[in-house]
């Protein structure tokens, strides 16, 4: 098994809006806001590229980062990842404070 490869190779230059509270950007605009941290690319970069972002809502920042990293050559693809925020589980069976804790 081959060893990981990370790397910070795809940087923001401009600070933006989150893009589900303003509304939709293009992957032309985004891609404008990004850049190729060349001080990354002195070894050669791994033929398969994975790009690491938080939550994929119209995939617009992911598009923006292949169109940095195809000029290298290289295929790319996508993990992304969240944290979900759920309510407190309510307990039909109990209501008031106890045990289970504070109206759960």
């Amino acid at each position: 098994l081959p060893a990981l490869d990370f790397r910070p190779l795809v940087q923001t230059t401009v600070a933006r809006d989150n893009q589900r509270d303003h509304g939709h950007v293009t992957v032309d605009e985004l891609a404008a806001t990004m850049r190729v941290d060349e001080t990354q690319l002195t070894a050669p970069l791994r033929p398969f590229v994975v790009v690491f972002d938080d939550v994929i809502t119209a995939g617009g920042t992911f598009k923006a980062m292949q169109r940095m990293v195809l000029p290298y050559g290289r295929k790319t693809s996508g993990l992304f990842l969240a944290k979900s925020v759920h309510p407190p589980m309510q307990n039909p069976f109990f209501t008031g404070p106890g045990v289970f804790g504070p109206n759960v």
